[in-house]
């Protein structure tokens, strides 16, 4: 079995993934992973992330249960209900199964038990260029609104928000990445 080079999702936290991998190690799987043949290949369609964990700790076997149907609604669908899935990974996903089904986006939001005027509003997202695209896919700091405020901008103006965005955003990162320092100091708190 393989990962799918064109699953929805691309960003992974290390840290859930050292969270997820200590609760294999104390529950094993809970989830079965679920996979589609295409030709020889067995192709995960959901559960990369149990996947990955249970590489990386060395099982040999791994629960999985075959489906059939349009993989890419399904495992948008699962990422969608898990609230595991960028906007941005969103985005590109259902522009994915629209181009691939040739369905209206009335029909993909049947699909997805979406309300027509969400899907619109999230293929929006695409209209984004792409560095700012790039950017999206690597934080899960950007919300879609964040993403849809910038949508709607267009030239210098775009750019400039961008810009104050991504500073707020990478701040925000690398404080959440620093230690807390003990330095002792008097007005620090007991």
């Amino acid at each position: 079995i393989s990962p799918d080079s064109n699953q929805p999702r691309r960003y992974f936290d290390e840290q859930q993934l050292e969270e997820l991998k200590d609760s294999i190690r104390v529950h094993g799987i809970i989830t079965p992973i679920l996979y589609r043949v295409d030709g020889d290949k067995k192709i995960i369609v959901s559960g990369e992330r149990r996947y990955k964990v249970a590489s990386d700790l060395g099982c040999k076997e791994l629960p999985a249960q075959f489906v059939s149907g349009d993989y890419r609604v399904i495992a948008l669908t699962e990422n969608l209900q898990r609230n595991s899935i960028l906007p941005m990974e969103e985005a590109r996903a259902i522009q994915d199964i629209i181009n691939a089904s040739g369905l209206a986006q009335q029909a993909v939001a049947v699909q997805l038990g979406k309300a027509e005027s969400t899907i619109s509003e999230v293929l929006k997202l695409n209209s984004l260029p792409s560095a700012m695209q790039e950017a999206a896919m690597r934080s899960p700091l950007w919300s879609r609104n964040k993403l849809l405020k910038l949508s709607k901008m267009k030239g210098d103006k775009q750019q400039s928000e961008f810009k104050k965005m991504l500073a707020a955003i990478e701040k925000k990162e690398s404080t959440k990445k620093q230690p807390d320092s003990a330095s002792g100091d008097a007005d620090q708190q007991p």
